[in-house]
């Protein structure tokens, strides 16, 4: 299997720059349905997303490409509040 190390990476970086992106004082229903839009959008458009699986260290049934957009769009709203 190819190392999708790049592929979270980049996903990640994506997830930053889309969450900076996302207007707004705080977290509320709206924020939430944008984030978990974004996420999908960056997983279809890596690829992955028909194919959850993740096996890195354990096999979940979840895109790794999907987590590390949710965790770079809350990392960049989060400096987005700043």
């Amino acid at each position: 299997m190819i190392n999708p190390v790049g592929t979270i990476v980049i996903a990640l970086i994506l997830g930053i720059v889309f969450g900076m992106s996302i207007r707004g004082e705080y977290f509320n229903k709206k924020t939430y349905a944008t984030i978990f839009g974004f996420a999908l959008f960056i997983d279809i458009f890596m690829g992955s997303f028909p194919y959850y699986t993740w096996d890195i260290f354990v096999e979940l049934p979840v895109s790794g490409i999907f987590l590390a957009a949710m965790v770079g769009l809350f990392t960049g709203k989060a400096f987005r509040e700043r």
